[in-house]
């Protein structure tokens, strides 16, 4: 299999789902629509390797979702470093012992199912299967028998109607003879008739994570540019939901959070963020601004339904747990 045999036009597509298009060629691969990522062609043959321009990119969720193999990809590997945003596509994979790979990365064996790629790990003494999913920011539990057998050291729950989860602070996550000492994990619902659990990006940033899709593993590769700051999961203490009319809405709060001492309720209309109006600007300039580092002073404008008049609340970039 080589994509480069010819001129080829084909959807970079997961369960499905297009991501978008690549064009393969003789010469070069070139991205047609803004997938973000700096790509790496190599070929570990001896040919060499070609570095393609990067492209603007808010999240590299946009890229890859979730991943069930990527069609075309098959017997491929694919290396991510999350700290330079940076993917490079190996062809043919079988990666482990080439010069590709370094001596000091982990390999964890990938088990491929019908649902995808899954890692076997032991969550505080427990056995458990993750599935991998890059749509995911935060690694997500949510089979009943795994969480009954949890005993977190801290808990944060959102408070609303529309409140499907907590965070649970536990002991360790370990995989492939890592540990993942005091984890932040999301629990879930179990939605369906099959619940799974999965593997985020929370845990895979720290690395540059390889995925042999032919070699049937995962090599984690200590990242020596990774901050662990970056790994801290912070928040104001609540999530919005953008209506059919652009405004924007409080839809949970959660329970331990500066949004709640400074008692913003579900159904809260956001007005002004920093300064910024809701109604005249550009949401992910909204967005960046409930991302700032931790410590951070937020300043907000809301109106309660029930209230005649707006109200300013100030509000501090904090730990999730």
């Amino acid at each position: 299999w080589c994509p480069l045999v010819a001129n080829l036009v084909v959807g970079l597509s997961v369960n499905g789902v297009l991501m978008g298009e690549i064009l393969f060629s003789a010469l070069a691969i070139y991205t047609i629509s803004c997938t973000g990522f700096c790509l790496t062609l190599l070929w570990h043959t001896g040919i060499g390797e070609r570095d393609f321009g990067l492209v603007p990119m808010d999240d590299m969720k946009k890229l890859i979702p979730t991943l069930d193999g990527l069609i075309g990809f098959e017997q491929c590997a694919i290396r991510f470093d999350f700290t330079a945003r940076h993917i490079t596509i190996v062809t043919p994979g079988n990666v482990g012992g080439t010069s590709f790979m370094s001596k000091s990365a982990v390999r964890i064996p990938l088990i491929h199912t019908d649902k995808g790629y899954m890692i076997s790990a032991r969550i505080d003494g427990n056995p458990a299967s993750l599935q991998l999913n890059l749509l995911a920011n935060n690694t997500t539990l949510s089979t009943k028998k795994l969480l009954q057998s949890l005993h977190p050291q801290d808990v944060n729950e959102y408070v609303g109607s529309n409140a499907l989860s907590r965070f649970l602070r536990l002991k360790q996550i370990e995989m492939g003879g890592l540990v993942f000492a005091d984890p932040i994990v999301a629990e879930g619902t179990e939605l369906g008739t099959e619940p799974a659990n999965f593997m985020g990006i929370d845990l895979l940033m720290r690395f540059h994570a390889t995925l042999d899709f032919s070699g049937q593993a995962l090599y984690l590769e200590p990242d020596t540019d990774f901050k662990p700051e970056a790994a801290l999961l912070r928040t104001l203490g609540f999530e919005v939901l953008i209506s059919a009319e652009g405004k924007m809405y409080v839809r949970v709060v959660l329970r331990s959070s500066s949004a709640k001492e400074a008692h913003m309720e579900v159904g809260d209309e956001i007005l002004i963020v920093n300064g910024m109006a809701v109604n005249q600007t550009p949401l992910k300039d909204i967005e960046s601004e409930f991302e700032k580092p931790m410590g951070t002073e937020i300043t907000i404008v809301l109106k309660h339904k029930s209230d005649a008049m707006p109200r300013t609340v100030k509000l501090t970039m904090r730990k999730l747990l």
